[in-house]
């Protein structure tokens, strides 16, 4: 059923696409990056899938497109090449060190205050 898109499926992309794009064409005025979304399978909530990661040795941070099926549980940054994990009790490094929780974590919390 995922692959499947119903009308109201198509509804929601459309209009999902019009506010990416206005967030996009107002915070390009501020020299930010665009943010990319995604609708989740289980009934339209939008789910951000860019994060800033935050090096915890050396504070380099790495702007990343999050895997919307899979927790990442390993990072290398690029600057000083130190590997990290998740936190205890974090899923993954973007829990732990990123600007926006994974996927599955905003899906939950979407749910939660459903």
């Amino acid at each position: 059923m995922r692959g499947e898109m119903t009308v109201q499926d198509r509804s929601l992309a459309t209009q999902l696409e019009a506010v990416r794009l206005i967030y996009n064409e107002i915070f390009d005025r501020y020299e930010r990056k665009p943010v990319a979304f995604h609708i989740n399978a289980s009934g339209g909530a939008m789910v951000e899938l860019i994060s800033i990661l935050t090096c915890p040795e050396c504070g380099t941070k790495h702007e990343e497109t999050m895997p919307e099926d899979l927790c990442q549980f390993f990072y290398r940054c690029s600057n000083c090449e130190v590997v990290f994990r998740p936190k205890p009790g974090d899923c993954c490094v973007y829990c732990s060190y990123g600007s926006v929780k994974c996927p599955s974590k905003q899906e939950e919390e979407e749910n939660r205050s459903a």
